[in-house]
């Protein structure tokens, strides 16, 4: 007979939208995450953030993990030894550790973590990772889905590889999350398993049982007794409610009319006339697998060999796409060129998912962390004779000695960065490479954020040396350092340019932009506003004092930096020009589309999807001060 609850099953539809908070993209920087309203486009081929100006195209997703697999979200919990999340300043929302979820493309990687905002956490990840997993597994071969796709069973296997007492666990009978320190549950006062489910998976407990049920694994046992050797095997029942089925079938879940609480799952279709098959050959395939599993617990007197990574391992694709230059954003979301890096390998895979078990705050039975990323620049390079390529590795360590001890010894300040060169950092750092044609000082206006609070300083040192601020960064637009500074809101870097050489305010791009335009690409308000006062601060160099001409429009669409702070609802950053200038004069000039910023404004707000809530409300919010500004002004 059919049950009565729901198989949870891949939803049709999706919700479109959720609100995990979003870290970085895989980049170590000064904001360790921000909260964003993610949704899955409308035609299912991205996911999409910020209004959709940002997105990842789910082509190029190569892999799909759940807990912090990534070194940036294994930085985030590292400095608390805690399972929750540790930042500077307050966060938004704590997030536990296994409430993320990441994917993997050809170059970066892109982590999400799930809130409370929008409802139970556990639900959100799972329903997230098990719809993404179906939309990128078609286009996988089969051996590249078999590892690429089991994000769940693969969290479930490391969750039981080192099940230490110093972590949550949720109650297998009443499904009440108890905390770390607690032998009993505190809903139903039923002990502590032996054998514990990642919290993540709590909403998917009643299809485990009844996998347990069909494939004869009584993972979880009665109710009143403990549990058995088997339940060292959850994992592989996780693996088998989240592997595709054969099409055109889909799981049921049914229970015999003489036992109505044992359910059972079949394999049924529902696309035209609706089949059932409990013998299936994949079922049958299955039942051979646990059997198999069970019998090698036997041998070891009911202990889980961990020895050899027993989950499906992640096989790259030959034919694996590379991707683009934005790496699946959209321009306007990033000025950085992603550097296509190579795959992980499987050692380094096991590693890095073994990795969650050092959050926790516990001695480890085994070592399996993996080694720290690499001995540091300066050890590594203390005993070689400095080439061209060394400057750009401690710029980006962030070694002010070093740079200098490059200086001293002749370096050019302006040494430009070739490809063969290569990039000796180890692989956790292969993402900072610097594009071929670069300058120092433009490598480390880029990646300032990763650098960290010596970049000002190195600045300083390479301008002393005569690096020259004119420079561009060889790429197609021709960002110069400073561009490159204001674009990433670095302002104690943008200060020390300006400084330097105040004339450098009105530098244009390839493409006829000058600084302050660039900082509509800075999305963090903070840094926005901080640099924005400095590029705003007059300074002088011999008789003449610079500041920038807020009435310069760039040559392409006839913008003011007034029409694209309007635009994108920086209201704070109108304010501030509004205060700085004339408002009358810069608030009525046209662009070529004779539009003011006003109207621009306007504009933008009448094309935005109803689903860009975030962004309606930041535009009408400008479009609503700059019209007291008018009225003010008349």
């Amino acid at each position: 007979s059919t049950l009565p609850w729901p198989m949870i099953a891949l939803p049709r539809p999706f919700p479109t939208s959720a609100s995990p908070t979003q870290v970085a993209e895989g980049k170590l920087t000064r904001h360790r995450y921000t909260n964003k309203w993610v949704q899955l486009s409308s035609d299912a081929r991205q996911i999409v953030w910020d209004e959709g100006k940002k997105s990842i195209d789910l082509s190029l997703v190569m892999r799909i993990s759940v807990g912090i697999e990534t070194r940036t979200l294994q930085r985030l919990y590292s400095n608390s030894g805690s399972s929750r999340l540790s930042s500077s300043g307050v966060p938004p929302e704590e997030v536990s550790s296994h409430h993320w979820f990441s994917l993997h493309t050809s170059s970066r990687s892109f982590d999400f973590g799930a809130t409370s905002q929008q409802g139970d956490e556990n639900e959100t990840v799972v329903l997230w990772v098990l719809t993404l997993q179906q939309l990128v597994s078609p286009r996988l071969s089969h051996d590249a889905a078999t590892g690429a796709c089991l994000a769940l069973s693969n969290a479930q296997y490391q969750w039981q590889r080192f099940d230490l007492v110093g972590k949550e666990w949720p109650c297998l009978v009443c499904t009440f999350h108890n905390p770390p320190e607690s032998p009993h549950c505190g809903m139903c006062a039923k002990p502590r398993p032996m054998v514990t489910l990642n919290p993540c998976l709590t909403p998917l407990l009643p299809v485990l049982k009844a996998m347990g049920n069909t494939l004869g694994l009584p993972a979880f046992g009665e109710v009143e007794q403990a549990q058995p050797a088997e339940a060292h095997l959850m994992w592989f029942l996780v693996q088998a409610i989240e592997s595709a089925l054969p099409k055109p079938f889909e799981w049921a879940a049914r229970c015999r009319p003489s036992a109505p609480d044992v359910h059972y799952l079949v394999m049924a279709t529902y696309d035209g006339p609706s089949y059932e098959d409990p013998n299936h050959p994949y079922l049958t395939e299955l039942r051979r697998r646990a059997a198999e599993l069970r019998s090698q617990l036997v041998r070891n007197g009911g202990v889980p060999d961990f020895s050899a990574f027993q989950s499906p391992k992640f096989v790259a694709p030959l034919d694996s796409p590379q991707s683009s230059s934005a790496d699946g954003e959209s321009d306007m979301g990033t000025w950085r060129q992603s550097i296509a890096t190579a795959g992980i390998s499987q050692q380094e895979f096991e590693e890095a998912l073994a990795a969650e078990s050092t959050h926790f705050g516990q001695q480890q039975p085994t070592d399996p962390t993996p080694p720290e990323p690499s001995q540091s620049f300066e050890e590594a390079t203390e005993s070689d004779p400095l080439d061209a390529a060394d400057v750009f590795r401690h710029c980006m360590s962030g070694s002010v000695d070093e740079v200098k001890r490059f200086l001293a010894s002749g370096g050019y300040a302006d040494t430009v960065y070739k490809s063969a060169y290569g990039w000796d950092v180890g692989p956790d750092w292969t993402f900072t490479k610097p594009n071929d044609g670069t300058t120092v000082l433009n490598y480390v206006a880029t990646w300032s954020d990763v650098i960290g609070e010596t970049a000002p300083h190195i600045a300083q040192l390479l301008l002393q040396a005569g690096a020259d601020l004119q420079r561009d960064d060889a790429q197609e637009l021709w960002f110069t350092p400073l561009h490159n500074a204001v674009a990433n809101g670095a302002s104690e870097l943008v200060a020390v340019m300006l400084d330097f050489q105040p004339s450098a305010i009105s530098l244009t791009t390839g493409d006829g932009r000058q600084p302050l335009q660039m900082l509509a690409l800075c999305d963090d308000a903070d840094d926005r506003m901080a640099t924005l006062d400095e590029l705003l601060r007059p300074r002088r160099q011999g008789d003449q004092t610079y500041m920038p001409d807020l009435s310069f429009a760039e040559p392409f669409y006839g913008n003011t930096s007034l029409h694209n702070f309007a635009k994108e609802g920086y209201v704070e950053s109108v304010v501030r020009l509004l205060q700085a200038g004339a408002s009358s004069s810069i608030s009525s000039i046209q662009n070529w589309a004779g539009r003011t910023a006003l109207e621009e404004a306007v504009a933008e707000l009448e094309q935005l999807d109803a689903l860009a809530v975030v962004r309606r409300s930041r535009l009408e919010h400008t479009i609503e001060t700059m019209e007291i500004d008018r009225l003010a002004g008349s």
